[in-house]
């Protein structure tokens, strides 16, 4: 026993070693001066990893936050913030901040995704080697590279997944007594409740598919079969108590509509033979056809040697009424992953059962093409199970295809990036705030999730407020809301950024009002709002490569009476008006913004009667008040200039 844990811890330091080598020498050497990920996503779990040992210690209530969308705040339950991760990494956190804490995490979760797949075929096929192999393909699959890409600690903490599968074939074959079959899962899923509550809607829908299709299909084992889904669900009840806090909040704050409705395009069918740009050796090949898939969302891709020999073990075990299930649970999830259309080469061919999930319940949340997991997952078993039973020409254990089947998939580290660097500011991370803006709200800029101040505030042990946050899904300004911070047009203009447009200092002050903003701060060099818009709001401070406004030590927005720049910004909601203005083409902006991105210096278009719109005065004419509606433009908006005379 003693032998097969050092053998197991072992295998566990190898697939460490594996991620360090694909992605931890870009953390070198200064691992939390460099982030894994290219998105802005990391700040996300960076937060988080901060949030929940503060909020434990500090006996606040770690599912509610105000820390952020001040003064409203945010329910967490229905955001990415990772409990489950965030709590057993907090002394790290404690110790070396959440950067570190966090690249930690995001280097050892697809080995721990390698090494369950690696107990799971091991269970299987009794090989050593057939079970690294297994382990690898699904811990380094094209599903756990994408997502590595993106920095998405809840889609690669799936390491629970395959031990449920474990948990489960063991049942079945009678190797594990029903009550700790039924704790096991009850802990599995609570945890994976804590890290992911799409991952366990993912793998539950899988579970039941296979389940369900094998109690059709083999009738001599169906009392066995019943009996395993009794004990599962009382495991899922175990998961509910465990979990009860979490999922209190996250039915009390279950917004309506889907957050990935504007996602749900799916990944197109050549995803299965070709790879992505970021997860193969042959990843700078096929441009044109990659063009038609997301490098970090597109999972279906395996390799060709890994989806021959998934195919051969299913076509060899048709006759078994298990594997008969595996086999048509992974041909509704390849079709689940197509999303709402069948694409070949970008090409539309006909509507799938897929366009139906932004119309269910739950369901309407998944985003589908992450249901290649399962397929990378099959895959693995696939492998390891053909090479535990076939023998090499040489050696006793076949490595030839083994070894083919991982370079099919190794990831394009030279090609692809997999981290960015972590953008510090003097005034945050040398402790200027302190004496500054301590205990108070502010709103920094870049606003949301184009800057990086949830990551500052977390540094700086949540000291102020930001009147901002990025901690739930920006796929569209269409998209439901978990906050009602969202509702403000200032804000929605903020956080969907026009390149044409930027709010007005009287905008902002209005914004100030309602959101209690003590200050504004923009990071240099940072364009918005400038330092003249910034005199609107106090005396502006150069400090520590930001500008404050009001500056530090003066009073604060909150002493100010703002409530004409409410009024005047709510009249210009309630009338919708627009003003045209005349760059390098014409653009109506609503007032209230003005001209910034490729409209930067535009001028206010004017029209000309009889002429149109013009942006420069013709010789001959003169202002004559506001156009009237009749001219074609919104009454009282345009300068009218008609000839002299």
């Amino acid at each position: 026993m003693a032998t097969a844990r050092l053998r197991h811890a072992a295998v566990l330091v190898f697939y460490a070693a594996v991620s360090f080598g694909y992605f931890g020498w870009e953390l070198l050497p200064h691992p939390g001066r460099t982030l894994l990920g290219t998105t802005q996503d990391p700040t996300i779990f960076m937060w988080s990893f901060a949030w929940w040992p503060h909020a434990l210690l500090s006996l606040e209530n770690p599912f509610h936050t105000y820390a952020l969308y001040a003064p409203q705040g945010i329910n967490l339950a229905w955001t990415t913030s990772v409990p489950g991760l965030a709590i057993p990494f907090a002394p790290l956190t404690l110790l070396y901040g959440p950067a570190l804490s966090y690249n930690v995490a995001a280097l050892l979760l697809p080995a721990l995704a390698a090494w369950t797949t690696y107990l799971l075929c091991l269970h299987l096929t009794r090989s050593l080697w057939a079970s690294l192999v297994g382990g690898y393909l699904f811990g380094f699959s094209t599903y756990m590279v994408g997502q590595q890409m993106e920095g998405h600690l809840h889609l690669t903490g799936v390491f629970p997944v395959p031990l449920i599968a474990l948990l489960v074939l063991r049942r079945i074959g009678g190797t594990i007594a029903p009550r700790r079959f039924m704790l096991g899962i009850g802990a599995l899923v609570a945890f994976q409740l804590y890290v992911s509550t799409e991952v366990v809607l993912l793998a539950t829908a899988m579970l039941v598919l296979i389940v369900g299709v094998t109690l059709l299909l083999d009738r001599g084992r169906r009392a066995v079969l019943m009996t395993v889904v009794r004990e599962t669900l009382g495991g899922y009840l175990i998961a509910a108590v465990l979990a009860a806090p979490l999922a209190a909040f996250v039915i009390a704050g279950r917004p309506s509509g889907s957050f990935t409705a504007s996602r749900f395009s799916g990944t197109d069918v050549l995803n299965l033979l070709l790879p992505t740009t970021a997860n193969a050796l042959a990843g700078n090949l096929f441009a044109s056809e990659r063009a038609h898939f997301n490098p970090s969302e597109a999972a279906l891709y395996i390799g060709a040697p890994t989806l021959v020999l998934l195919c051969l073990w299913l076509w060899r075990g048709r006759h078994v009424p298990a594997i008969r299930a595996v086999a048509i649970a992974l041909v509704v999830a390849i079709v689940l992953a197509f999303g709402n259309h069948l694409r070949v080469n970008g090409n539309k061919l006909f509507e799938l059962p897929g366009a139906l999930g932004p119309h269910l319940p739950l369901v309407e949340n998944l985003h589908l093409p992450r249901f290649g997991m399962f397929l990378a997952l099959a895959g693995a078993v696939a492998v390891a199970a053909w090479t535990a039973l076939n023998r090499g020409r040489v050696f006793s254990r076949p490595y030839v295809v083994p070894v083919l089947a991982i370079a099919f998939i190794v990831p394009s580290v030279s090609k692809a990036d997999f981290s960015t660097p972590h953008k510090r500011v003097a005034f945050f991370s040398d402790g200027g705030y302190r004496s500054c803006i301590s205990g108070e709200t502010v709103a920094v800029f870049p606003f949301g999730f184009l800057g990086d101040s949830m990551v500052w505030q977390a540094e700086a042990g949540f000291r102020f407020d930001l009147a901002e946050g990025y901690m739930y899904p920006l796929v569209g300004a269409d998209a439901p809301t978990i906050t009602r911070f969202a509702d403000d047009t200032t804000v929605k203009a903020l956080t969907y950024p026009d390149e044409a447009w930027f709010p007005t200092p009287q905008r902002l002050l209005a914004f100030a009002a309602e959101h209690r903003v003590d200050r504004f701060i923009v990071t240099e060099p940072a364009l918005n709002p400038t330092a003249t818009e910034m005199r609107a709001f106090g005396r502006v401070e150069r400090r520590d490569g930001v500008l404050i406004a009001p500056a530090c030590g003066a009073p604060s927005l909150r002493t100010r009476d703002l409530s004409r720049d409410v009024a005047a910004v709510q009249h210009m909601d309630a009338i919708g008006a627009y003003i045209g203005w005349c760059g390098q083409s014409f653009r109506l902006i609503p007032s209230g913004y003005r001209p910034d991105g490729p409209m930067r210096g535009a001028v206010p278009a004017n029209y000309i009667d009889g002429s149109g719109l013009s942006c420069t005065v013709p010789p001959g004419y003169v202002r004559k008040g506001l156009a009237p509606s009749t001219y074609g433009v919104t009454a009282g908006t345009y300068p009218l200039y008609v000839r002299n005379g």
